[in-house]
């Protein structure tokens, strides 16, 4: 499949790489548009990284200052000895400092998705009045969500060339995907080159090496906006839980992504666009607001 012009055009947008130290571990940082228009900070999902934005944040460069981050023990990003939630918000806030997000008049907007979505709501939670808005993409959202290590370790099978490693390559939560080019394009980016091959970027401890804790926060007492966007066939954030975000924040902008599963950005790039520029488009103030 020949990948559509909006793609390549998203991929010649001129961006920045840069490596920042957060706790002893370095961090792997993408930005894009000017110093000085509004922040926009991403934040992917478990055992991806930052490149997963490659072909959205082009989209938002013109009227904001845009940067991903690759969390520890993700992409390239280094691995650390143990993770938590409060060394990831912290990542976050750096990221924001070193990409120049707080240089505009308006604090930054964070749109997270799956897993990131936990240290982002932490980050809400604590440092709420810091940002203008949080946006959760498909991020799971329960009364209580305890997260303890588990015994899961994966195994970094060697591929002889990235391309033999975006042909094997499967999403978690796995489901089906109609733009394949994409599917490569995350998978060519998550690879490490080792001495003779390849292979996945992730720790493959992460999940045991992640410290026990209840990572859902109060989302009613969170010092900032909040909206969220979910995939209509998601099995992440499935009808009940989206049943529970409406009667635990009516007011908050709730948007389901016709066609798409857990990951919006590749089933549905453009609509996933569309609905994140209608939501800020509007000031996230404006999200809570009463009729």
């Amino acid at each position: 499949m020949t990948p559509p012009s909006w793609y390549t055009e998203a991929l010649d947008t001129p961006h920045e790489t840069a490596r920042i130290e957060v706790a002893g571990a370095a961090i792997d940082l993408l930005t894009w548009g000017a110093r000085g228009q509004p922040g926009l900070l991403f934040v992917h999902g478990m055992l991806a990284h930052a490149r997963w934005w490659d072909f959205i944040a082009p989209f938002f460069a013109g009227r904001f200052r845009c940067a991903a981050l690759s969390l520890s023990g993700m992409g390239l990003s280094d691995w650390r000895e143990h993770y938590s939630i409060r060394t990831y918000v912290d990542e976050l806030v750096a990221a924001m400092h070193a990409a120049g997000l707080y240089a505009a008049d308006t604090p930054p907007v964070v749109v997270a998705h799956s897993f990131g979505g936990i240290p982002a709501r932490r980050l809400a939670e604590w440092q709420g009045d810091t940002l203008r808005g949080l946006v959760l993409v498909d991020s799971p959202v329960r009364a209580t969500t305890d997260y303890r290590p588990t015994a899961r370790k994966y195994t970094l099978r060697p591929y002889a060339s990235v391309e033999a490693a975006a042909a094997q390559f499967r999403l978690l939560p796995e489901q089906d995907c109609a733009n394949p080019f994409l599917l490569q394009h995350v998978s060519r980016h998550g690879m490490r080159r080792r001495e003779h091959d390849w292979v996945r970027s992730f720790d493959p401890d992460l999940r045991m090496k992640i410290a026990h804790g209840d990572y859902q926060p109060n989302l009613e007492a969170l010092a900032c906006p909040i909206a969220f966007i979910r995939g209509e066939h998601s099995s992440v954030v499935p009808a009940d839980i989206d049943h529970y975000i409406g009667q635990l924040l009516p007011q908050a902008p709730r948007i389901d992504i016709p066609g798409a599963a857990h990951h919006i950005m590749l089933d549905q790039p453009l609509a996933f666009v569309a609905a994140l520029r209608g939501l800020l488009a509007v000031d996230p103030a404006g999200w809570l607001a009463r009729p």
